[in-house]
């Protein structure tokens, strides 16, 4: 069985996957995982559990909807990632 899509340069890819190295080092943690996401899908996966069943595509989004906005009011009220350093190095980079 031949693969067309694998068989592409293993390199191609690399400056994208590796783009988090030019922000700061006490961010390389933050934005090379997806734990994050991976937090918020699990707590909208559980809410949705356990309702079971939706009367209709609305409620289902209405839900949803309510999950991610409760996420986002706790991101705005918690410093998820120190910004100065990377104030630090535009002002640097614009100079």
């Amino acid at each position: 069985m031949a693969l067309p899509q694998g068989s592409g340069d293993p390199c191609a890819g690399l400056d994208d996957a590796l783009t988090y190295l030019h922000f700061p080092g006490p961010h390389h943690r933050l934005l090379r995982t997806t734990n994050l996401l991976e937090r918020l899908f699990r707590e909208l996966k559980r809410r949705t559990r356990v309702v079971g069943v939706f009367p209709n595509q609305e409620s289902a989004l209405d839900l949803a909807t309510a999950v991610l906005l409760r996420a986002s009011e706790g991101w705005a009220l918690r410093r998820y990632m120190d910004m100065t350093p990377l104030k630090a190095l535009y002002t640097q980079s614009a100079t």
